[in-house]
């Protein structure tokens, strides 16, 4: 198979993974924190308590390596008729990812764990200052999270692009 299908196969595989990721956040909060920890406001009028679920960092994170290791795994089979090796770094990643993300439910379940501000109800949540916001505002910690994972997953994008060729 030529280079330039496989690039196309590759963003072809990325574009339906990300449409199914993003229909599976409208209809099952895929990348959102739990309703447990999430914050509530009540209408006393109608006695009504809406709840705003926040985007979860882990949960963001797990969903960005995901979108990209999958189209790749699934290119280099189909290109080249041989599944690749997996780096060691590439497994230890994916094990710091998923074991974020698992960890970070156990922690939003936690009965200490109460959020400290409140959303108003009608409200949406935006994912860029959800996933930076520590619920007392921005934390460098996290903003350097994300910069990380978006340069080292789009530098990992063009290697396998440059490997496909």
């Amino acid at each position: 198979m030529s280079a330039s299908l496989c690039i196309i196969l590759y963003w072809l595989f990325f574009a339906i993974l990300l449409a199914v990721m993003i229909w599976l956040n409208r209809t099952s909060y895929l990348l959102r924190d739990d309703i447990a920890n999430s914050p509530n406001t009540s209408n006393p009028a109608t006695g009504v308590v809406s709840v705003c679920r926040t985007y979860s960092l882990a949960a963001v994170q797990l969903g960005w390596w995901t979108l990209i290791i999958i189209p790749a795994f699934a290119t280099i089979v189909i290109c080249k008729h041989e599944i690749p090796k997996m780096d060691d770094t590439l497994l230890i990643l994916l094990g710091i990812t998923g074991g974020t993300a698992a960890l970070s439910k156990a922690v939003d379940g936690s009965p200490d764990n109460k959020p400290t501000t409140p959303i108003p109800a009608g409200v949406r949540s935006n994912l860029f200052s959800d996933i930076i916001s520590t619920g007392e505002g921005a934390g460098v910690h996290r903003l350097q999270v994300v910069i990380f994972n978006l340069i080292f997953g789009l530098w990992f994008i063009e290697r396998t692009l440059e490997n496909l060729s």
